[in-house]
C-alpha cells in the first residue's frame, strides 16, 4: 500500500475496474487484525465476455453509533464483536481489492450490525453518491438491536421500523437489483430472513428471459444437501462421516421449506440452466456445495474476521 493507511484508502476508493468510491470510515480503538486477509479463491467458467474478478464479502457488521442513537443501542453495540474491528476489516478488504485489481466488489449483507444513525451515515459514505456497487441486504440491516422479529412480531412489522432509513442511505433498490457485468447478469435479491417475495420471483424470471448467464447474490444460502451438511459440520463439535445423514433443518432452511413461494422458487432454480452460481453469506464461515446441475453455491466467511473470496469469472 506504499504506506497508505487502510482507512485513508477509503477516501481514494477503488481505481481501475471502478465499482466503488467510498469515504473514510471512523477509527475504532484496539483493532485485532491478522497479518493478511483470509481469502478463498474460486474460478467460474460461465461464459463471460472477458475474464474479470469479483471480491465477494459478507457479514462485516459495522457498529458505528451517532450521538442521536439511544444509549441502550450504543451500549449494545459496544459489546458486539469485542476484539475485532469491522471498520478496519472493510478498509483492509477494499485495499486488497485495489491491490489485486479486482473489477467488482460484491457484498451479500450484514454490512452493518444494526440500523443506527451512525451506521446509516456510514452506508451513505460507503455507497457514495451514484457509485456502482453490487450489494444484497442481510437481516442485520433492518435490526434495531437483535436481528430477528420477536415472537409477537411479524417480519413485515419488524422490517417496517428501519427499512426507510436504510433504503435512503443506498442509491439503489435494496429489495431487488440486476446488473450486467461483462455479459454476466448479477441478480441481487433480498432474502434476509430466508424467504423471497412473489414480486422478487417475478422479477427474477423476467431477468432470466434476457438469456444471459445468471449469478444470484443473496444473504441467506438456499437449502441444498451439501450446504446443509457443511453448515452442520461447521456448527457442531463433530458430525459422523461414516454414515452421513442430513441433519435437522436450521431455522432458515425450515422457513424456506415451509414458505410456498420460496420452496417453489428453489425448485424452479434447480431446473434453470442460466443459473450458474449462488453467492451468499450469513453463516460466518466459508463453504460451498452443488445446488443444481448448472450451479454451485458459495458461502463466504465473515468479513469482520477479514474473510473474503476472490472469484475469477471467465
Amino acid at each position: 500500500m506504499g504506506g497508505m493507511d487502510r482507512r485513508d484508502f477509503l477516501k481514494a476508493g477503488l481505481a481501475g475496474g471502478g465499482l466503488i468510491a467510498a469515504s473514510a470510515l471512523p477509527a475504532s480503538a484496539a483493532p485485532q487484525r491478522p497479518r493478511e486477509m483470509n481469502i478463498n479463491y474460486v474460478a467460474l467458467p460461465i461464459g463471460a465476455e472477458r475474464p474479470f474478478t469479483v471480491l465477494h464479502l459478507s457479514d462485516t457488521h459495522l457498529k458505528a453509533a451517532a450521538p442521536s442513537d439511544p444509549e441502550p443501542v450504543r451500549e449494545f453495540l459496544s459489546r458486539r464483536f469485542q476484539g475485532w474491528d469491522p471498520e478496519d476489516a472493510l478498509a483492509a478488504s477494499l485495499a486488497y481489492a485495489r491491490e489485486r485489481k479486482c473489477d467488482c466488489v460484491l457484498h451479500t449483507g450484514d454490512l452493518i450490525d444494526c440500523a443506527t444513525d451512525g451506521n446509516a451515515a456510514l452506508l451513505g459514505r460507503f455507497f457514495g453518491s451514484g457509485a456502482r456497487i453490487l450489494y444484497a441486504p442481510g437481516n442485520h440491516e433492518f435490526a434495531t438491536t437483535y436481528a430477528a422479529p420477536a415472537a409477537t412480531q411479524t417480519e413485515a412489522e419488524f422490517r417496517a421500523v428501519n427499512t426507510a432509513k436504510i433504503q435512503a442511505a443506498a442509491p439503489f433498490e435494496l429489495a431487488f437489483r440486476a446488473e450486467v457485468v461483462c455479459g454476466i447478469n448479477f441478480v441481487m435479491m433480498d432474502d434476509a430472513y430466508g424467504t423471497v417475495s412473489p414480486e422478487a420471483v417475478e422479477r427474477f424470471r423476467a431477468e432470466a428471459k434476457k438469456g444471459l448467464p445468471i449469478v444470484l447474490c443473496q444473504h441467506v444460502p438456499f437449502f441444498s444437501p451439501d450446504i446443509a451438511l457443511a453448515y452442520a459440520r461447521s456448527h457442531t463439535r463433530g458430525l459422523a462421516l461414516d454414515a452421513i445423514a442430513l441433519p435437522q433443518p436450521s431455522r432458515d432452511f425450515q422457513c424456506q421449506a415451509e414458505d410456498p413461494v420460496t420452496a417453489d422458487f428453489i425448485r424452479y432454480l434447480k431446473s434453470e440452466p442460466l443459473l450458474k452460481a449462488i453467492l451468499a453469506g450469513h453463516y460466518h464461515c466459508g463453504m460451498c456445495g452443488r445446488f443444481s446441475p448448472t450451479a454451485m453455491q458459495y458461502v463466504v466467511g465473515a468479513n469482520y474476521r477479514y474473510c473474503g473470496q476472490e472469484i475469477m469469472i471467465y
